[in-house]
């Protein structure tokens, strides 16, 4: 907390402390000997739920645990499938906290179902104008250039996206013309991933995200 938060805290504090307590001094000089019994016990009272409204750092302990250190973490082998702006974005994330990643995509390039084909059915319309801003659309930590102010077109998002996965090496990571078949659980949180390109079918064991912990398994990887 800054300087002036910090300040601005304290004198809504005294502001919320002193008005009401004059105003039970007031009736305490005004009721005599049973006024002063009522002022000790409501300040008391006023005191003490300003207290519990206002706490201070020092009262209200931190509930987030540290991470652990470098030197504990586990490197994981982890299978990303699809190399659209999710996909993407999680092999960034996933390769800078230290896993080694294997991104699978059944198409050419990266974008998913930006990547126009005129033969398939699961991408854009060839006349595809996003609706939202660059500087919305964008990720945080590879904002549009200066000067874009117009929405997109498909084409352009594309590009854009094909320059984030340039801009961050993803790409000797993406293993293209791969198609996810099947995705099978195995002990100790990992999974069994099937690939196929061109009819040829590959099988190993990758470690995935498991929803409900947020956490990733352990060992293995599609060989």
């Amino acid at each position: 907390m800054g300087f002036l938060q910090g300040a601005l805290v304290r004198l809504a504090f005294t502001s919320a402390l002193v008005a009401p307590l004059a105003s039970i001094i007031y009736l305490a000089h005004v009721y005599g000997r049973p006024g002063r019994v009522v002022l000790l016990t409501a300040a008391s009272l006023w005191v003490g739920l300003q207290l519990r409204l206002f706490p201070t750092r020092s009262s209200t302990p931190s509930t987030t645990p540290p991470p652990p250190p470098d030197s504990q973490r586990r490197r994981l082998r982890v299978a990303v499938i699809g190399a659209g702006p999710g996909g993407l974005a999680a092999t960034k994330e996933l390769l800078e906290a230290g896993h080694d990643v294997e991104c699978w995509e059944s198409k050419a390039g990266v974008g998913g179902v930006w990547l126009h084909d005129a033969r398939a059915r699961n991408c854009v319309f060839d006349s595809t104008l996003l609706t939202s801003s660059p500087f919305v659309t964008a990720f945080s930590d590879f904002p549009p250039a200066p000067g874009e102010h117009r929405h997109w077109t498909h084409v352009q998002y594309l590009q854009y996206l094909q320059e984030y996965a340039q801009h961050f090496g993803l790409l000797p990571h993406i293993r293209f013309l791969h198609r996810a078949v099947a995705l099978t659980p195995l002990p100790e949180n990992r999974w069994r991933l099937r690939v196929q390109r061109v009819g040829l079918v590959r099988a190993g064991a990758a470690a995935a995200a498991d929803p409900g912990k947020g956490v990733f398994g352990g060992g293995g990887g599609v060989g």
